[in-house]
């Protein structure tokens, strides 16, 4: 039986504290910018997406079994900081189109932090390749 250790589902809590600075960092700024770019949403929804795959390209590149994983973590974390961040709850909106509001920002989080860490592996440690595939052998 294979340990946790083994699986590509240990989580690097190093790289996921780093990308989760990384965010919150990215978030800020990104508020910090957004009335200089109402009238431009183009650039706010680069913005927007940047937030969630440049921390993923940071996780991506710092973790070596779990990167995706890691990824996919990063991005349900990273969902709920900027959920928290909102000021404005808006009460008169029904409780179905909420759940429906938490789940598209839960999605766009997580794609865009599993782009990240695909991205990051990619660019900083290269395709597989701390994985040798080797054939079993036979005894």
């Amino acid at each position: 039986m294979q340990s946790l250790k083994d699986t590509a589902f240990q989580p690097r809590v190093d790289a996921l504290l780093v990308g989760l600075v990384a965010l919150g960092c990215f978030s800020v700024g990104r508020q910090a910018v957004q009335p200089l770019v109402e009238s431009r949403p183009i650039l706010g929804a680069i913005g927007t997406l940047a937030i969630f795959i440049v921390p993923g390209v940071v996780v991506g590149a710092m973790a070596r079994k779990a990167w995706l994983f890691n990824g996919v973590l990063l991005g349900i974390l990273g969902g709920l900081f900027v959920l928290f961040q909102i000021a404005d709850w808006r009460p008169a909106w029904t409780q179905p189109l909420l759940y429906q509001t938490f789940a598209y920002l839960l999605a766009l989080a997580t794609c865009g932090c599993c782009v990240g860490a695909v991205l990051g592996r990619v660019l900083f440690v290269g395709p597989l390749s701390n994985y040798r595939i080797e054939r079993p052998r036979e005894p």
